[in-house]
């Protein structure tokens, strides 16, 4: 993707609006983006011109990142890795959103998977092939995924951002099939035990993980601060660590 592309260019469909939701709940994290960057910013990569430095800069991000994070995204990593090979791909994450697709009502076919697929792409281009933090960027061991994620979320927080809010929105259009603006408990549920193959206990501690005023719907506004506080986060309290079912 070129620096010129927005990503917020492929939100979806224009009946549900959400950018006004990412403003207001956007403040809420903006306090762990604040405190991941510190120190980032004097490691970032060196440039294309130094690709030992670069890699040398990015593996030690990683390394001095609070060890939360370097937990939830091991954990992220679990779901990613589809075929249990020991590495995630681009391919390996299309899968699953194709699997999540097929539970939703428009189906792995539908207009808005389309999106969903094409903005996976860029953000994998974005975010793990242009960077470059690891040598091999098409596929990604754990080790290299941890890297990955924790510049992404150090060094380039406004675009890890962004994205965040592009594939929420998609996802959570997609999950809200009658567009009233929530998603139910058991939808969520039964879309977490046959996407993610996580046991129904596991789906269950990811529904509480959205600490939700209703226990039975979860709003836009929550999921999107659940999703970013889970990649940005350092609270160990927070709720919202357990949003993929345990740690």
């Amino acid at each position: 993707m070129s620096e010129s592309q927005d990503p917020e260019s492929v939100e979806s469909s224009p009946e549900v609006t959400r950018r006004s939701v990412l403003r207001g709940t956007a403040g809420l994290t903006v306090g762990a983006v604040a405190f991941l960057a510190s120190g980032a910013e004097a490691t970032a990569a060196p440039g294309p011109a130094d690709p030992a430095g670069r890699l040398a800069a990015a593996a030690k991000v990683a390394a001095d990142q609070d060890p939360l994070l370097r937990r939830k995204q091991l954990r992220a990593f679990e779901l990613l890795d589809v075929d249990g090979d020991g590495f995630v791909t681009k391919a390996d994450t299309v899968s699953l959103a194709r699997r999540f697709a097929a539970l939703t009502e428009g189906g792995a076919d539908s207009p808005t998977t389309g999106q969903l697929l094409a903005a996976i792409d860029r953000m994998w281009d974005a975010l793990v092939t242009e960077p470059k933090w690891v040598l091999d960027t098409g596929r990604l061991s754990s080790e290299d995924f941890v890297i990955v994620t924790a510049n992404s979320v150090a060094v380039t927080p406004d675009r890890t951002l962004q994205y965040i809010a592009m594939i929420t929105n998609l996802t959570f259009t997609m999950a809200d099939a009658d567009r009233d603006g929530v998603i139910q408990r058991e939808d969520s549920i039964r879309i977490g035990m046959g996407a993610a193959g996580e046991t129904r206990g596991e789906a269950e501690a990811g529904w509480r993980a959205l600490a939700t005023a209703d226990p039975e719907r979860a709003t836009y506004g929550e999921v999107l601060l659940t999703v970013t506080d889970y990649v940005t986060g350092v609270d160990p309290a927070s709720p919202h660590n357990l949003a993929l079912g345990r740690l």
